[in-house]
């Protein structure tokens, strides 16, 4: 009978290399073509786009913009 230290020894060793292992494999299966976000200001929306009374406040990056008419602004 193996002993119960070389068997935990044993079982955190496969435990380690399971974890690395399943780890690279999900980092292989990840897209290459997710880009950086861009500014709210530097892409506007659609002209047919939903066009919502009052303005709407967006946070990004720690910078404030604001949709109203159609339009981003940064404040």
């Amino acid at each position: 009978m193996i002993p119960k230290f070389v068997l935990g020894v044993c079982l955190a060793v496969l435990m380690v290399l399971t974890g690395v292992s399943t780890y690279l494999y999900i980092g292989t299966r990840q897209s290459k073509l997710a880009a950086a976000p861009l500014k709210p200001t530097a892409a506007q929306p659609t002209p047919r786009g939903f066009q919502l009374p009052g303005t709407l406040f967006v946070a990004q990056n720690g910078a404030l913009y604001s949709l109203s008419s159609g339009r981003y602004r940064q404040l």
